[in-house]
């Protein structure tokens, strides 16, 4: 079973919506890719995972634990990022839990005169 942050952010927003089409605009997907996505979850898994009415969409037992999950991964994605947020920009060593920015490189070679290189007694 292998599902993207898309897809687990899609899952969310549909059980949240209660609604495929209202899930899909929400995750600034189109609804037959929604639709084609929580499909292949629902393949992956051998389980549905919503329960689908002229009412909307309701998650079923495995849809529940599904989402428990997906919101459990998509906050530490959104801790991941926060956290190496200031690493942005350059370099960055931490120590003693602080942090100090390197952003600027000497160039290769910095200090060495560009151009022929000057003869050498050994090149003589």
């Amino acid at each position: 079973m292998r599902f993207d942050l898309t897809d687990l952010r899609l899952f969310c927003d549909v059980v949240d919506e209660g609604s495929i089409t209202a899930g899909a605009e929400k995750s600034a997907l189109a609804l037959a890719a929604a639709s084609t996505r929580i499909r292949n979850m629902e393949g992956a898994l051998g389980a549905t995972l919503l329960t689908r009415s002229r009412q909307g969409v309701t998650a079923t037992p495995a849809g529940r634990m599904l989402l428990k999950h997906a919101r459990a991964m998509l906050e530490q994605a959104a801790r991941m990022r926060e956290d190496l947020s200031a690493f942005a920009g350059g370099l960055s060593c931490v120590a003693a839990g602080q942090h100090q920015r390197v952003t600027e490189f000497p160039a290769r070679g910095a200090g060495r005169v560009p151009g022929p290189r000057a003869p050498t007694s050994a090149s003589t």
